[in-house]
């Protein structure tokens, strides 16, 4: 169920517990949102510096994730450097807010001269939609790579 290097919910688990959110989210009447982080220039760091420094720089944004998130968030190991963060009983700007503020957060660090950053983008799910975990996923996933994009083609440095 859990991710070994950081301890978040494994990649298996983010399925089975969307499930269980849009079971609540109907009975509630309510919404909750999902984010789709990837870590920025995570290549860079692991070709420059090795894969221990990478792994660092992996369970720092994670740490930043767990401490600013509530007890009832969720945080999930997609694979390598991307992540899924379920927000249950939240609207999309409240989350939007929070992300932004880790985001600035982890921007005071840096790990060899590179700022931590991460891109992202999200979903959101009210009682009334229609959508399957893996629609969810891949909205989030796909504003996040747009946003991804936008920020490359800002400053010329991110790399994917």
């Amino acid at each position: 169920m859990t991710d070994t290097l950081t301890g978040a919910f494994n990649r298996r688990s983010v399925y089975k517990i969307l499930a269980q959110q849009i079971e609540i989210t109907k009975k509630t009447k309510e919404c909750f949102v999902l984010c789709y982080i990837d870590i920025d220039n995570l290549k860079i760091i692991n070709d420059n510096y090795g894969h221990a420094e990478g792994d660092a720089l992996i369970s720092t944004v994670v740490d930043s994730l767990k401490n600013m998130i509530r007890a009832s968030d969720y945080v999930f190991r997609m694979g390598g450097d991307e992540f899924l963060i379920v927000f249950p009983k939240v609207k999309l700007q409240d989350s939007q807010k929070l992300i932004e503020r880790i985001r600035k957060t982890l921007n005071q660090q840096k790990v060899h001269e590179i700022v931590i950053d991460f891109s992202f983008g999200f979903s959101e799910y009210c009682f009334k939609d229609d959508l399957s975990p893996k629609a969810l996923i891949e909205i989030a996933d796909e504003n996040m790579y747009k946003a991804k994009m936008e920020k490359k083609k800002r400053n010329g440095k991110i790399t994917l």
